[in-house]
């Protein structure tokens, strides 16, 4: 049985890892960053914001490359 990746559903399930752990692992790094410059609510925010997108650059990449390579024929 072929899994279905292109349901929202699942998209949603490979996604959101992603998503989740790099905004925790940006924001922590941000806390770091911005404790180190004197600023902490902001470097929390803009590590937060930025863990977020680059969570969201690698679970569409990774959706993308098991959809490849679920629709190839053998």
């Amino acid at each position: 049985m072929e899994p279905r990746i292109h349901s929202p559903f699942m998209r949603f399930h490979v996604m959101y890892p992603f998503v989740t752990m790099l905004s925790a692992v940006g924001a922590l790094a941000g806390a770091l960053l911005g404790a180190l410059l004197g600023n902490l609510d902001a470097g929390i925010a803009a590590g937060f914001v930025l863990g977020m997108v680059a969570g969201l650059i690698v679970g569409i990449r990774m959706l993308n490359h098991l959809t490849v390579q679920t629709c190839k024929p053998w």
